[in-house]
């Protein structure tokens, strides 16, 4: 069953009155994910992560459940996806150990953007074009910022990530242009932020792996001499 942008605002509404005031949580979290990035310690890897598998956990039972439940059926496979992820986040923060440092660099910085648009510049953005609470998406509660925040924090990973951590947020970007074509015209530019973040940390990883074994070649070389 395909949704209408009204029956999507309508869903919006009924979830942003049933989780309140819990949508201020979400946001403070995913701020508080940004400033461990910049404060790394001994656990901020762990929290970022396990903040990224909570909000997972929370949109796929209960927004795109409550959603495939209601008749939108699509919600299902956003279910599985979103579960995947949740899966993959768990077994690459334990056996990767998923790595999260702001280093000055262009991917980081644009990282920091994709964040900002998701968290502050995205529900502006909907306010602009008419939106008002209760049907307003603005905390990582709701895919779309969630994805956009993730894609964000990802860019701001220190070492080559799992390529498979990334599709989730990737295909979601995709998605967008469905969310564009019923009138969600906010995710215009979440779609284009979420294909550039994909490009940027694969030619980033790319190049780290290559550097990575370039410097291994140079270190077997020095010890044979």
């Amino acid at each position: 069953m395909e949704i209408t942008l009204e029956q999507l605002m309508n869903a919006v509404s009924q979830y942003n009155e049933t989780i309140w005031p819990f949508q201020f949580v979400a946001i403070a979290l995913s701020f508080l994910g940004v400033y461990l990035a910049f404060r790394k310690s001994k656990t901020s890897d762990w929290i970022i992560v396990g903040m990224m598998i909570f909000f997972y956990l929370w949109n796929a039972l209960l927004f795109w459940l409550p959603m495939a439940k209601g008749g939108f059926t699509t919600g299902y496979v956003f279910v599985v996806i979103f579960l995947f992820e949740v899966a993959y986040l768990l077994y690459a923060g334990i056996k990767e150990r998923l790595s999260f440092r702001f280093k000055s660099s262009v991917t980081a910085i644009i990282g920091v953007v994709i964040i900002a648009y998701g968290l502050i510049i995205y529900p502006i953005v909907g306010l602009l074009i008419g939106r008002q609470y209760p049907a307003l998406i603005f905390s990582p509660f709701f895919p779309c910022p969630l994805n956009i925040w993730v894609m964000g924090m990802f860019l701001l990973t220190e070492k080559p990530l799992p390529r498979c951590l990334i599709v989730v947020p990737f295909v979601w970007g995709l998605f967008g242009f469905f969310m564009v074509a019923i009138g969600l015209y906010e995710d215009i530019v979440l779609v284009l932020m979420n294909i550039l973040g994909a490009i940027l940390i694969w030619s980033r990883d790319l190049k780290m792996v290559r550097e990575e074994k370039q410097g291994r070649i140079v270190q077997a070389a020095i010890q044979r001499r």
